[in-house]
């Protein structure tokens, strides 16, 4: 999808009367099912590996689908303006307040670990109403470049903050050694680099870079999940951190963390399959033995996360 054409579409949801916005854009999730080839296969290929026998393929295409309408929902709520405050409070629900406050108090940093699930934007808008912060995320790189921009820029508005992906290592360790707050997504390794974890029975790419973090620094690792409600209300759910074995063996220790991380993922998408909008073909690009892509995702290809 081009530069231009993300641009109307954030004039459309600016502009149009809530429902007919949310509905337009539920509309054009099922049209992008339908007719962008790759896409739906890449939905098609994860949903199988999440629902498993002896899901039928009806039940298969019928859940791929709502998850790609689901997403296109989000960037209809993602492109326009955040909630007022008076209509704030009666639209969100959180469990868990206390895991977080406390991770944060230790001082020594927070990685917040979800996946590409339920409502991110709406984190971010949560984040920095309930609790002041404003979290670094690694962003996937976006071809084009200004469309990247753009996105980053939209997204600020609630209240994370920005940073490449392929760039953020050290500027990522330095905010937890402030201190700070992080949230990643633990679903797309952009880069195809490292070992693959196992994820719904079968080996998929799943990033390596915050279980090494994790390890490194000895921050916090608190899982997060966003639900959107059918009324579009949203409860979020933060859990308890997890602990990271340390062994001396680093390689070990790691393969370990990530599979902790792959556990949580997969608990939360069985439960809201829907809401999982994942659309790299992750398990095919374990099996793949040429060298790895170049951290970028095509707009044209696969839709941004």
């Amino acid at each position: 999808m081009s530069y231009y054409l993300w641009l109307a579409l954030y004039w459309l949801a600016n502009h149009l009367p809530e429902r007919v916005g949310c509905a337009l854009f539920a509309l054009i999730g099922r049209v992008t099912f339908l007719v962008a080839r790759r896409w739906r296969a890449n939905a098609l290929d994860n949903m199988r590996h999440v629902l498993r026998p002896p899901a039928s393929q009806r039940e298969v295409e019928q859940t791929a689908q709502a998850a790609v309408v689901h997403q296109f929902t989000n960037y209809w709520y993602m492109l326009r303006p955040p909630v007022s405050d008076d209509r704030w409070p009666g639209g969100s629900t959180v469990d868990g307040w206390e895991h977080l406050d406390q991770a944060v108090a230790r001082g020594r940093g927070v990685i917040l670990i979800s996946a590409h699930f339920g409502s991110p934007e709406h984190l971010a808008d949560l984040l920095r109403r309930e609790r002041g912060l404003r979290p670094l995320a690694p962003a996937e790189t976006i071809r084009p470049e200004k469309l990247y921009h753009w996105f980053v820029a939209v997204r600020e508005r609630r209240g994370g903050r920005g940073i490449p992906a392929d760039q953020s290592a050290l500027e990522l360790i330095r905010a937890l050694r402030r201190g700070e707050v992080i949230a990643v997504a633990a679903d797309l390794d952009t880069t195809r680099q490292g070992e693959p974890t196992e994820f719904f029975g079968a080996p998929a790419q799943l990033p390596q870079g915050m279980g090494r973090l994790a390890l490194m620094t000895g921050a916090a690792v608190v899982p997060v999940f966003v639900v959107r409600r059918p009324d579009w209300t949203f409860h979020t759910v933060f859990e308890p951190p997890l602990v990271f074995e340390r062994t001396g063996d680093r390689e070990a220790d790691l393969r370990r963390a990530l599979r902790q991380l792959a556990q949580v993922m997969e608990r939360w998408i069985r439960a809201y399959p829907t809401q999982w909008t994942q659309f790299n073909p992750i398990w095919q690009w374990a099996n793949v033995t040429e060298s790895p892509a170049s951290g970028i995702i095509d707009a044209d290809v696969h839709p941004p996360p």
